[in-house]
């Protein structure tokens, strides 16, 4: 559910304003505005709309080494820019059947992750995700209308660059003729990094 956020000029552009950035953490401002169109199958003329999104993103160091992370996302035609619905094409669509006029489709994407160090060597965080995207009349029955994405892990770093860890996940969508579906996972891994990134 990790929101992929991109800049887009074919409109007014972008831009970034970084509000605040200090010892203990940053609160960041992002804008984007874009052109969506579509050449209509029947021949007939092309249709366009315009396309904008706001996106807030925050991480803030809590007590002793924990860090708060957060983002939240707002606008009409970001989909692609979102994880779960990138390459779905519900950046747009017709109002309806009968008005055919190009639609930028609400989207609403937060997300909030919390990382806590019960010592040097081992963490847990703690992820919660959503998303949800508004179609309009014209789009068929199942197409994706909101879904959650949640997770739990710990990692342990013995050694270095070396670390091991568990990690449970649960996803949840719902289409917009009701239909929902989920799916649960379990995953280990292992990983060892040749670059050091940090200071100890």
């Amino acid at each position: 559910m990790w929101l992929q956020w991109r800049w887009h000029y074919s409109c007014a552009g972008s831009k970034n304003w970084r509000g605040y950035e200090g010892e203990r953490g940053h609160l960041y401002l992002s804008t984007v505005c874009r052109k969506l169109a579509v050449h209509l199958s029947n021949g007939g003329p092309q249709r366009s709309t315009l396309g904008w999104g706001l996106n807030f993103s925050s991480t803030w160091r809590m007590i002793g080494k924990d860090t708060l992370n957060y983002q939240i996302a707002y606008g009409n035609g970001i989909a692609r820019y979102t994880g779960d619905a990138a390459t779905l094409g519900l950046n747009a669509q017709p109002r309806s059947a009968t008005d055919l006029r190009l639609k930028a489709l609400p989207v609403f994407a937060p997300w909030i992750s919390y990382q806590h160090y019960w010592a040097k060597s081992v963490r847990w965080s703690v992820t919660f995700g959503w998303l949800q995207v508004a179609s309009t009349e014209f789009s068929p029955e199942d197409p994706y209308h909101k879904g959650s994405y949640s997770s739990a892990n710990v990692i342990w770093s013995p050694y270095g660059g070396l670390s091991f860890g568990a990690e449970s996940m649960y996803g949840w969508v719902q289409q917009r003729n009701g239909v929902t579906s989920n799916a649960p996972r379990l995953q280990l891994s292992g990983r060892y990094t040749f670059v050091k990134l940090h200071q100890e």
